[in-house]
């Protein structure tokens, strides 16, 4: 059996504490499930987090990679659907890059579909009366750029690993 990839991201702007990363650090104290657990913090970067992550399933033996980032102001945990082929966002990434409409790689498709069951994500959720939604896209800044790397990078290594990411409302 491999490994459950969950990965997080650190502070960054205005987030002075990233629920993502807080709750990355924290799951291996609680983990339950027989696979075994990686958990990695990525940097609120747009080149270093789409490193990271290729070197991560570069390396293989990944069963499932749950990315968790943070939605600002949102009422309750958001299972995004499609990672889009677009950075676009006026918030500075932590190395104060802000990219303005630019493709993520201009000779991939527009968008990703998540690969997670988020159907049966949402109705564990909600029997267990967590706030959750389906949300139709992720945003246009690091979170969506690393959820459209990743998938880029399971789909040209021709891997069948369910991906996705799962946007926390942030604890502000």
């Amino acid at each position: 059996m491999g490994e459950i990839l969950v990965t997080g991201f650190d502070a960054f702007a205005e987030i002075e504490s990233n629920v993502s990363e807080s709750v990355v650090r924290a799951l291996p104290g609680v983990w339950k499930h027989p696979a075994s657990l990686r958990t990695v913090v990525l940097p609120t970067t747009y080149e270093a987090s789409a490193r990271e992550l290729r070197a991560l399933i570069a390396a293989g033996g990944l069963d499932a990679i749950v990315m968790l980032g943070v939605a600002r102001g949102a009422l309750e945990i958001q299972l995004e659907r499609v990672a889009l082929n677009v950075a676009d966002c006026e918030t500075e990434d932590n190395e104060q890059n802000v990219r303005r409409g630019e493709p993520i790689d201009a000779s991939a498709p527009v968008g990703y579909w998540s690969t997670l069951p988020l159907a049966a994500m949402h109705a564990r959720l909600q029997q267990q009366g967590v706030p959750a939604r389906i949300s139709n896209h992720a945003g246009t800044f690091v979170c969506n750029h690393a959820f459209f790397v990743a998938r880029c990078a399971l789909e040209g290594a021709g891997l069948d690993v369910p991906c996705g990411l799962v946007s926390l409302p942030d604890a502000e």
